[in-house]
């Protein structure tokens, strides 16, 4: 059975002061788990997600753009993502819960006008009977890295071990996809960090980009923000993925943040790595107690408003309080319909006499008959409300209660 295993983390980087990039992993949108890094789940039963959000704009603001992103479109995902779905199914889910996070945005930049300006990129992926699929909109990035006996199973276009399965929305990129610049000229380029689609801008409806490819064992999906990719060439970033390959995976995002920041370090490092095997390492096996969160990503990820796995509850105290109910409910319904009808007690008021009940109206003794107070002249009938009178006219069924 094939199994994934996932670990993301972030650096503010040596030259920002705060950090713009958020992101989100989640084992099994299905059910919500937030299970702790390094977990293996089986890709049969479960449907992993991944969101990686470079907020831009103002001061504050693009933390904010970011994260409403993420939050929208895990939100859209929970309600409208499932397993036994069709392709193009799955590419509208996941092109529409973008355009949702797009329209929350510009939104939020409307209640507040000092974050007007404000907008984000956005990497969004799932996986799906071993198919990852893919729709994003800007310069942030996924990357597939084979294992050294699955790397002769090229996917297209693949040259090395690793391959960019993501078209930048940038100035430079369309350049490289023209031929008339290389990759490597595009990231030294002083145009590189000019995007072309990002989530948030109001006279700018974007348009998604969308893959779909099939995983092979021990492949590696790498997101990331550019403040990785800006730093690092792609061949660099293969050499330290070849290098960290026997690692875990938190071992191999330092390692990649580490050389991002000994490049300069000028932007936010951000990255989720996750990996595809059939034999998962026991040494990987999560801790029976322990359900931390990485340090670097708790200053990024707030879970207060994020939807977290709720605890199944012990239902022996409701089994037992539903029981008490219904043997309250069987209890005054007897003495209500059996006991209360025998055994009531009427004012002297109330007692009448068949002979004057006769004088006065014609019975039918095979039925019971309601008697209103303006039918019956007030000599006969004491009473300031609706009486049934029983077919025996000797005894009065319980009045009516009033609301």
């Amino acid at each position: 059975m094939e199994n994934i295993i996932i670990f993301g983390s972030t650096d503010t980087g040596l030259v920002r002061t705060n950090n713009e990039d958020f992101y989100y992993y989640c084992g099994n949108i299905l059910q919500q788990d937030w299970s702790p890094s390094n977990y293996w789940f089986p890709l049969k039963y479960n449907l992993p997600v991944f969101i990686l959000a470079d907020g831009m704009g103002g001061e504050n603001a693009g933390e904010v753009a970011s994260e409403v992103a993420v939050f929208s479109i895990d939100q859209f995902l929970k309600k409208n993502l499932f397993l036994n779905l069709e392709e193009n199914q799955i590419k509208k889910i996941l092109e529409d819960s973008i355009l949702q996070a797009h329209n929350n945005i510009i939104q939020e930049a409307v209640l507040s006008p000092s974050r007007q300006g404000m907008g984000t990129t956005i990497v969004l992926a799932c996986i799906i009977n071993k198919k990852l699929y893919i729709s994003w909109v800007g310069d942030s990035r996924l990357y597939i890295f084979t294992s050294e006996k699955t790397k002769n199973l090229t996917r297209k276009n693949q040259t090395g071990r690793l391959q960019l399965i993501t078209d930048d929305h940038s100035v430079v990129w369309e350049e490289v996809l023209s031929g008339r610049m290389t990759a490597e000229q595009a990231r030294n380029s002083p145009m590189s960090n000019v995007i072309t689609q990002s989530l948030g801008d109001p006279l700018s409806f974007p348009s998604p980009g969308y893959r779909m490819i099939d995983l092979h064992e021990d492949d590696t999906i790498l997101i990331c923000s550019d403040g990785l990719n800006g730093m690092l060439s792609d061949p660099l970033i293969e050499e330290i993925l070849v290098k960290q390959q026997n690692m875990s995976l938190e071992a191999t995002a330092n390692e990649l943040i580490m050389q991002a920041k000994k490049a300069g370090g000028k932007d936010n490092i951000t990255m989720i790595l996750s990996k595809v095997s059939s034999v998962p390492s026991l040494e990987n096996q999560p801790p029976v107690i322990e359900n931390k969160i990485n340090s670097e990503i708790s200053k990024t990820f707030k879970f207060d408003h994020l939807p977290h796995k709720r605890k199944k509850k012990n239902n022996k105290f409701l089994y037992s309080f539903l029981s008490m109910v219904i043997f309250a409910l069987v209890g005054m319904s007897y003495y209500v319909y059996v006991w209360m009808p025998q055994n009531y007690d009427l004012p002297k008021s109330f007692q009448l006499q068949e002979e004057i009940l006769s004088d006065t109206i014609n019975i039918d003794t095979n039925s019971s008959v309601l008697l209103n107070k303006d039918s019956l002249n007030s000599d006969t009938i004491n009473c300031d409300s609706n009486i049934i009178i029983d077919s025996t006219f000797k005894t009065i069924n319980k009045p009516a209660l009033k609301k």
